[in-house]
């Protein structure tokens, strides 16, 4: 479009906008093919290019006469849409007998010559005049085009346009006798928008590396944040500090719009996810945008792109209702609030509640991921944005960084891969559970039932503390054999009715409130100490609002003090005491910090000492510290035969026959001559110094 060109309004549509720059108009598509059917054209007007439209039906012959109609809207070039599919007029009255307010009939009008959709409801030619609106919806149904054929009505701002100030060059408005006359002009007439030639904002020329920081940041933190976007441009490039919001979004919208034709037809679930996401303005900026603008990758990265969105949106979305919710809650009459899940809201302990409890066991990043550190998850991503994981990994205020405040661990941090596949699974299972709503304040889906009575978690509990899981030959959990030494601990008794998933979920809970504990009673330390109050406040800003300073953009309320929120009143202590099944089974201190401690040793070990031939401890034997009683060697077989017998096995070692290898043939070294606390001593010493071997190597 010509910059001193004009227009009334617009459809605007996935791919293009149709400018509605005569009215009344016919509405069609660019027929190539020659109807055949009897046809007229429209007559020539005095101050309008001819345009020839075929018309078959004797009504609208009239119908064309009577408004003189003069022009046609192409609106798209697909043959489900007839030449001449509708008619669109600008009127002050609404059709007889409609049920519009007289002082709301004047606007613009539609009617059917071939049925389209109306705002999701079929309008026929047998319907009248259907007043259309300010981005009320026109679909026009197609079963061979991959690109929908839906548009949107998109009014400019409304200029008085009256008979004394009658623009040069502007188009008239029809008066009530449908004639074109400058003295029916009133003040509510229809305005017209004029994009005449003037000086260019920064807003308006978008350079190509503007346009590929505005994609990586949408990228990163998700369509609408656009407070965020320009934030995260000031402290890298700079480029889009200076740019308007409603050119952000514009070209945002450009963007989906986009990657979207570029999307496979047998993805409907992303297309349509992608096209409800466009938030259009009451006046957005005219922009244009090209595939190129993003990249000569953006064919192959379509679908990617679109899955990232998907994902950041929904993460946005869980971010934005749960602190309504906990608005909502917080203002409650104090009387009718819950003390644990005030607790729980303030530390936003309960961000995930809507999922059940079995939702966080598969597929961990690492042995030692909980459920807190899923919560982080979701709000590190939101905070820094997509897999900045180093950046989660630093913040005092989520979990992760108390890792290595926890002894015994002898794991490393998962690698961004895990992490992503974890934050994709959490994410898909917010999307299916927000169709049936997000409830934050429901605690009974947090006590899932064991299915294993008082006498079986004991023995449960006694296995992994000698043996802890073992491993298949492909590196993986065993728990089937973890179940036959079970069965083998009860004296033969038999766990028919305990499938192997249910084994699984009672372990993984374990392990989970034992760390729990472990970080809460360590040096006073709570994992559910200052939350991130910057979620507590709406970072956005509106193009309704005032721009925030640059100090407070990101304003925080006042931090939570711990001494205002007791540790032994959190929220995990009430709702997550490890008892679902109130038989009395308890994980004391004292266990809680032996389990950790042995299950992780035996990690460390089996996968990472023993695993790939030995190579890491071939890599470190020769810097082992020297002992009179024991020997590298001695050291590895050791190693080998903890794995094969567990910890128990360590009271009688000197009548125990060494092995070298995970085979179960015993080597020919002589025992060893270490009691059981020399020999824990020695397994710990080699789980730190191999721990320190592997980092160095790496």
């Amino acid at each position: 479009m010509d910059n001193s060109e004009q227009y009334f309004a617009k459809f605007k549509g996935v791919l293009t906008d149709s400018y509605i720059k005569h009215i009344p108009c016919l509405i069609g598509s660019e027929r190539k093919k020659i109807l055949k059917r009897t046809r007229i054209y429209a007559e020539k007007s005095k101050n309008q290019p001819i345009e020839k439209v075929p018309l078959s039906q004797d009504w609208l012959k009239l119908e064309v006469m009577k408004e003189q109609i003069s022009h046609k809207l192409v609106i798209d070039t697909c043959p489900s849409i007839e030449a001449v599919h509708a008619i669109l007029k600008f009127s002050t009255k609404a059709p007889e007998g409609s049920k519009i307010p007289e002082k709301e009939q004047e606007g613009f009008y539609i009617k059917a010559i071939s049925p389209f959709f109306l705002n999701n409801k079929r309008i026929t030619e047998e319907d009248d005049y259907k007043m259309i609106k300010q981005h009320d919806t026109l679909h026009f149904p197609c079963g061979n085009c991959t690109i929908p054929h839906v548009f949107h009505l998109i009014l400019p701002i409304r200029r008085v346009i009256n008979e004394n100030s009658q623009k040069p060059g502007a188009r008239e408005v029809p008066g009530k006798d449908g004639k074109f006359n400058k003295s029916n002009i009133s003040s509510k007439s229809l305005s017209l928008h004029s994009k005449q030639a003037k000086i260019k904002s920064p807003n308006e020329e978008w350079t190509n590396i503007e346009k590929d920081t505005l994609k990586k940041n949408l990228l990163l933190f998700g369509y609408g944040r656009w407070e965020k976007v320009k934030k995260s441009s000031k402290e890298s490039s700079g480029f889009l500090v200076k740019k308007d919001i409603s050119y952000l979004k514009a070209f945002a919208n450009g963007f989906i719009r986009n990657i979207y034709q570029y999307i496979p037809f047998d993805k409907s679930e992303l297309r349509k996810y992608l096209l409800n996401l466009i938030d259009e303005s009451d006046n957005p900026p005219v922009v244009k945008t090209d595939p190129q603008d993003w990249g000569k990758l953006i064919k192959a990265r379509s679908t990617p792109w679109g899955k990232r969105l998907q994902l950041l949106d929904r993460i946005n979305f869980l971010i934005q209702t749960f602190k309504e919710s906990k608005k909502e809650y917080l203002e409650m009459d104090p009387i009718k609030q819950d003390e644990v899940i005030k607790v729980a809201y303030q530390r936003w302990d309960n961000l995930l509640n809507f999922l059940p409890v079995s939702a966080f066991y598969g597929q961990r990043p690492s042995a030692w991921w909980t459920r807190r550190h899923d919560i982080d998850l979701i709000i590190g991503t939101y905070k820094y944005g997509y897999a900045n994981y180093t950046q989660m990994r630093n913040d005092t205020s989520l979990s992760f960084h108390l890792l290595e405040k926890v002894q015994g661990t002898f794991q490393e941090f998962p690698n961004a891969d895990n992490i992503t596949r974890r934050l994709k699974k959490l994410v898909q299972m917010i999307g299916k559970q927000a169709e049936f709503g997000l409830k934050f304040d429901n605690l009974d889906g947090l006590k899932e039932p064991t299915g294993y009575t008082l006498s079986e978690k004991e023995v449960i509990l006694k296995v992994l503390l000698d043996i802890g899981i073992p491993l298949s030959k492909d590196s993986k959990y065993d728990w089937t054999y973890l179940k036959e030494k079970i069965i083998v601990a009860m004296d033969g008794k038999d766990l028919k009715d305990k499938n192997i998933q249910q084994l699984e979920r009672f372990v993984q809970r374990v392990r989970m409130i034992c760390q729990q504990k472990i970080l809460q009673e360590s040096e006073g330390i709570s994992m559910y100490k200052d939350i991130p109050a910057v979620l507590d406040s709406d970072d956005e800003t509106s193009e309704h609002k005032k721009p925030k300073t640059e100090e407070k953009e990101e304003s925080k309320e006042d931090p939570i003090e711990e001494s205002k929120i007791p540790l032994e009143n959190s929220y995990f202590d009430n709702c997550l005491k490890f008892d679902p099944d109130k038989d009395g089974f308890k994980l004391t201190k004292e266990i809680s910090h032996e389990l950790h401690k042995r299950l992780n040793m035996l990690d460390f070990i089996r996968k990472e000492i023993l695993t790939n031939k030995g190579k890491l401890f071939k890599s470190g034997s020769s810097t082992l510290s020297s002992s009179p009683k024991i020997t590298p060697d001695q050291d590895k077989s050791l190693l080998y035969t903890l794995n094969l017998n567990g910890f128990s096995s360590l009271s009688s070692l000197s009548s125990l026959s060494l092995h070298t290898s995970q085979a179960t043939t015993p080597s020919n070294l002589p025992p060893l001559t270490l009691t059981e606390a020399q020999a824990f001593a020695r397994i710990e010493y080699l789980c730190a110094h191999f721990e320190a071997v592997k980092y160095k190597n790496n």
